[in-house]
């Protein structure tokens, strides 16, 4: 086995909801500070947290999953295997995205309407925005409903309609397909995980078959497709439509695996009996994050050590953190292994099998250690290297340890990327850091 597998062992345009006063169909912004017709948001005051005092502003998107374009709920009504995506922007009173903030959406019909995920909970990303699956729970629901989504003390809600449709066939033939769910929602870049369990390159995704009386169906015949090949997106390792036979239990199953382009899609399922008629998954498969890339490799020293004040008289250890992320600046699976070595100390970071470890996995594409210098080591001579095997790494030049010490010699270190911080000698803002 050669040495550096050895160490790798170690190892879409907005609804506006009518401002307040607007009343009508259910269009405009609305603040947490008013009331606004049939769309309405409400606020209330306390002094609990910072969150429930906050007059946040939201808006409410509705997209069509099947066309990707932005539906007007008064005009557009929801129908049985086209799902709506609906998203909440939330912003703070100087207008800028308020991240980090739990939305809860409720429906008042939950009958024949239903969320994903089941808790109706999203947290907003970094520009505000928190998204949801609204769906319909059989051919045959209908009626009217009222979907709120609420953050802290702030609310807004729309109403939306339900139109049938009408499943076909006697019993015990197809009439249509039910969404069962997918293995995860989450990919990687094809070719991308090296190996790491928890990182996942393929989904298998369910679809039921029900005939007319909602019973389920074997033996039918399912044709499997995606809305997006971006990449080479394989539907059991074809680049085109599929065709999966139903099991006793009325699923049809099939396997989907990345590509190698970030994107969002979603899979359609349609009966071979009714071709024209598409369901497609209540959820959107997202795939992003790729190999560890040498652009997107660093260590940095935390700011209040020793280390990287600079501090005359230190004191150990010093806690530093590396960062890893692909060349898009995607995160890269959790669990990346990221080996550390120095010739001026030592390292300390993970335990792995209950043993301390010269080497951490990391979490959010982020891991950490403790280093403690060699007494007899000049201030700014003391190093650590990183690397974790990734792409666009050097050629032809081995790994040290920050001196003479040959670690991973070329070409085994070729397949490596790598990190060389030193500490500072005065006061600094930033540590110096290099790709030996």
């Amino acid at each position: 086995m050669k040495m550096w597998q050895k160490l790798a062992i170690l190892v879409a345009t907005p609804l506006v909801l009518a401002a307040c006063g607007g009343g009508g169909g259910g269009n405009g912004t609305c603040l947490a500070s008013g009331g606004c017709g049939n769309t309405s948001s409400s606020s209330s005051t306390s002094s609990s947290s910072s969150e429930a005092t906050t007059a946040f502003g939201m808006t409410l998107e509705t997209v069509d999953t099947a066309s990707g374009l932005t539906v007007n709920p008064v005009t557009s009504a929801l129908v049985y295997g086209k799902p709506f995506k609906l998203s909440v922007t939330v912003t703070n009173p100087d207008k800028t995205p308020a991240a980090g903030v739990v939305v809860v959406f409720t429906t008042d019909d939950t009958t024949n309407s239903q969320f994903t995920p089941n808790s109706g909970k999203a947290l907003t990303d970094v520009n505000g925005k928190a998204s949801i699956t609204l769906s319909a729970t059989t051919p045959s629901a209908s009626g009217a409903m009222t979907i709120k989504a609420a953050a802290g003390t702030a609310s807004v809600s729309q109403n939306y309609s339900i139109n049938s449709t009408s499943g076909t066939g006697t019993a015990g033939t197809p009439s249509y397909l039910q969404y069962v769910g997918a293995s995860t929602t989450r990919l990687f870049i094809s070719g991308s995980t090296n190996g790491i369990n928890n990182a996942a390159e393929q989904t298998i995704v369910q679809f039921k078959v029900l005939d007319s009386s909602n019973n389920p169906v074997k033996s039918a015949q399912v044709i499997y497709s995606v809305t997006k090949r971006n990449g080479g997106i394989l539907t059991n390792g074809s680049a085109s439509d599929v065709t999966v036979t139903s099991n006793d239990d009325g699923i049809a199953s099939v396997t989907v695996n990345s590509g190698s382009e970030p994107i969002t899609f979603n899979v359609i399922g349609k009966l071979v009996v009714v071709p024209t008629k598409e369901y497609y998954s209540n959820d959107q498969i997202v795939i992003t994050g790729s190999r560890p890339d040498q652009s997107k490799f660093f260590l940095q020293w935390d700011p209040a050590s020793d280390c990287a004040t600079g501090i005359e008289k230190r004191t150990y250890p010093c806690k530093f953190s590396v960062t890893v992320g692909d060349i898009k600046g995607n995160p890269v699976a959790d669990g990346t292994v990221v080996n550390f070595v120095s010739y001026s100390g030592v390292i300390v970071a993970t335990s792995l099998a209950s043993q301390p470890s010269g080497a951490c996995l990391t979490v959010n594409s982020q891991c950490s250690g403790n280093y403690t210098g060699r007494p007899d080591v000049d201030h700014a001579q003391h190093r650590i290297v990183a690397y974790t095997v990734g792409n666009n790494a050097p050629t032809g030049s081995p790994i040290t340890d920050g001196s003479s010490t040959i670690i991973v010699n070329a070409p085994d270190a070729d397949n490596y990327i790598r990190y060389m911080m030193s500490d500072n000698k005065a006061s600094s803002s930033s540590s110096a850091g290099s790709t030996p």
